[in-house]
This record gives C-alpha cells, sequence and structure tokens, in this order.
C-alpha cells in the first residue's frame, strides 16, 4: 500500500546483507550454505527457530572476519542421513 513495499528484515552493519531466502513449509528440507572459503554446511531447516520477519535473524553459519557466506540453496527433498549403522554383515 503506499508504494511503501514490505519489510524483508533489519540491516545493519551486524547484520550483513541477505544472501537468500527460500520459502520452507513443514520444517522439511535442509538449506546449504556456503562461504568465500569454501566452506559448506547443512542445516535442518526444522532446527531453525522461526523469528518474525522485521527480526535481525538467527546465525546460521559463523564465518571469519574476512569471510563472507556466498550462497545459499534450499533442498526441500533432502532426507535426513541415517545414523552410521552397519548393514547386515557390514562394518560402520
Amino acid at each position: 500500500r503506499n508504494g511503501r513495499g514490505v519489510l524483508l528484515s533489519k540491516l545493519n552493519e551486524r547484520t550483513g546483507r541477505v544472501v537468500g531466502c527460500a520459502k520452507v513449509s513443514g520444517g522439511a528440507g535442509q538449506l546449504l550454505l556456503v562461504s568465500s572459503e569454501g566452506q559448506m554446511i547443512r542445516v535442518k531447516v526444522g532446527e531453525i527457530s522461526e523469528r518474525g520477519r522485521v527480526a535481525s535473524g538467527v546465525i546460521l553459519m559463523r564465518v571469519e572476519p574476512n569471510e563472507r557466506v556466498v550462497a545459499m540453496e534450499y533442498d526441500a527433498e533432502a532426507q535426513d542421513e541415517p545414523e552410521n549403522e552397519p548393514e547386515e554383515g557390514g562394518i560402520a
């Protein structure tokens, strides 16, 4: 309304820029995050605490001062990896 748009998040020097956003539902799937130094992590969507739309957000990946999160991808079909249990007759 009135051409003001919708606020996404409170951004400042401490929070930095938005790398990406994805519509998720039901807590299923995983987020993949990649840093400028090649570090990659997977985060289960169901383990991310919810915040209001205009909140500062949550920390998903800590990086060094000279490093940045450069990519984010949402994988809705990712399944939880099975525990390292040996298959019948196998070794873990």
